[in-house]
């Protein structure tokens, strides 16, 4: 397990539910993941807590570019996390090309 830093954007009103209930990341239930049609549907990048590693400026120029959100707010969290559970889409070939792939893939969405 390695300790990482992320800045997380999302919208106030979601920011006020974190601080309230928590940062709850739904599991998946694979097993009606196929069959049942009331599961939440994946974010642009699939299930899971995205961030932007060690730069909270590029978080907010993230954010900015929703034209349908006015606030938002920027959280820090510091994570400790598996190696093979992060996405590193930033110098990490293998994952970039898993990313491209699953974005590219019409099955998928």
């Amino acid at each position: 397990m390695a300790k990482q830093t992320i800045y997380h954007a999302t919208a106030v009103s979601d920011w006020q539910k974190i601080q309230a209930n928590g940062l709850k990341i739904p599991a998946i239930d694979w097993a009606h993941f196929y069959t049942d049609g009331n599961r939440k549907k994946p974010g642009s990048l699939g299930y899971g807590l995205y961030g932007f590693w060690n730069d909270p400026e590029l978080t907010k120029q993230f954010i900015s570019k929703k034209p349908n959100l006015k606030e938002y707010a920027i959280i820090r969290l510091t994570l400790e996390v598996e190696e093979k559970h992060v996405l590193n889409l930033y110098d990490r070939l293998r994952d970039i090309t898993f990313f491209r792939n699953f974005i590219l893939n019409p099955d998928l969405s």
